[in-house]
């Protein structure tokens, strides 16, 4: 039997994505997110038909009614993921609504991050302020509500920023900018400022070790060369979903292997 909460919220994760994928492409570019959907190529306006998630790209043979040139598979990838992502989050997190659509609002913005970057490798910081500002009111949604409590939280948390970010910043300065980019510094702070030293620590270092595997995977296969970009980006969204998502199974698992979890 389908559980009708269940379906809604990927639905509503589709919908979500939908509009994420606008954001992605129209941030990249400096453009804003509000307005009609165009085609990228024609610059038609897209009607409802063309505008149903994962299906009108599917109906569509992923090609715009238009001018009939292939669209990119990333629109329906973005919106599934969504889907999934809500639909797992509401399943995990469902008793409480309020921190329900904070976390809806952070994973969509590590969503956002993870294609821009993968896309375009670009982090854009109205992005990133989002994610502190959401970041800061799910933290606070799970203390008492308390003002004094609310200031020195904040403090703590900027504080757990500047010191998951300090080795990122190590590495901008030393590689001039070839080893990662400033907005992965900026990244870097949020990931402190919304998980805290420890274990924004523990995330930014199964970044590296995905980050490290993906890489050396591309390269044995020829997809990379040694001096080919790869955006860090993704791989730190990945590692802060799972965290999210999963953190007593994640943490027990690197409980056998690492002495200082």
């Amino acid at each position: 039997m389908i559980n009708l909460g269940s379906l809604f919220f990927f639905v509503l994760g589709l919908s979500v994505g939908s509009f994420l994928n606008v954001v992605v492409d129209r941030l990249a570019y400096g453009r804003s997110v509000l307005g009609r959907s165009k085609c990228d190529f024609c610059g038609r306006k897209l009607g409802i038909l063309d505008l149903i998630p994962v299906l009108s790209y599917f109906f569509l043979l992923g090609k715009c009614r238009y001018c009939g040139k292939r669209l990119s598979f990333y629109y329906p990838l973005v919106e599934i993921t969504t889907g999934i992502i809500f639909l797992v989050a509401f399943n995990l997190f469902g008793d409480n609504y309020f921190r329900l659509f904070i976390l809806f609002f952070i994973f969509s913005l590590f969503i956002v991050i993870f294609f821009t970057d993968l896309k375009y490798f670009i982090i854009p910081d109205e992005i990133q302020f989002f994610l502190l500002i959401f970041s800061f009111v799910f933290k606070f949604s799970c203390q008492q509500n308390c003002l004094a409590y609310g200031l020195n939280l904040f403090i703590t948390s900027l504080l757990s920023g500047f010191f998951v970010a300090l080795p990122l910043l190590f590495i901008f300065v030393i590689t001039k900018e070839k080893g990662i980019g400033f907005g992965d510094v900026k990244l870097g702070f949020n990931l402190g400022f919304l998980f805290g030293v420890k274990l924004g620590f523990l995330v930014l270092y199964i970044a590296f070790i995905l980050g490290g595997v993906f890489s050396i995977f591309l390269l044995l296969f020829g997809k990379k060369k040694l001096k080919s970009k790869i955006p860090f980006g993704p791989f730190i969204v990945i590692s802060s979903l799972v965290f999210m998502l999963f953190p007593d199974f994640i943490l027990s698992i690197l409980k056998r292997f690492l002495f200082f979890v």
